[in-house]
């Protein structure tokens, strides 16, 4: 039907679906890149992520069970 279309990209192992009128980011190569230093800094951490649009910094972290989202 119209405008129910989904979208699906991967990201550091991490197959990630969203829909077409969703925030997401266009250049998935420094994202990525960003992703990995996030990872590093963050280490066994726990992490709230506030803003967490469509939930991809959260998905991509190395330690979910630590993670906590708040819309």
């Amino acid at each position: 039907s119209y405008g129910d279309i989904t979208l699906s990209d991967e990201i550091l192992g991490t197959k990630i679906k969203y829909d077409v009128f969703s925030f997401f980011q266009v250049n998935l190569e420094i994202f990525s890149k960003a992703l990995e230093r996030i990872n590093q800094e963050v280490g066994e951490n726990k992490v709230i992520d506030i803003y967490s649009g469509v939930g991809t910094i959260g998905v991509c972290l190395k330690s979910p069970k630590k993670l906590i989202e708040i819309d």
